[in-house]
């Protein structure tokens, strides 16, 4: 059973805003990379059923406090 995951982008202040919903962890993955070339910055990956960022990508370099595993 695929679960829909969430992507952000991160502002430079760390703020998250959702993008988009993905279902499977593979297609979120491509489609953060898919977003990542569109648009310089990090980005997320949220697991709503543990209520925790799963992954992340920066597109550039930035450094935010946000890391993978963190609560939202």
């Amino acid at each position: 059973m695929n679960r829909t995951y969430d992507i952000f982008r991160l502002h430079l202040d760390s703020t998250p805003l959702w993008v988009d919903a993905v279902v499977g962890l593979e297609q979120a993955r491509k489609r953060l990379n898919e977003l990542a070339r569109i648009k310089l910055g990090d980005y997320v990956i949220f697991d709503s059923r543990v209520s925790r960022f799963v992954e992340s990508h920066t597109a550039a370099p930035c450094t935010h406090p946000m890391q993978t595993g963190d609560r939202l």
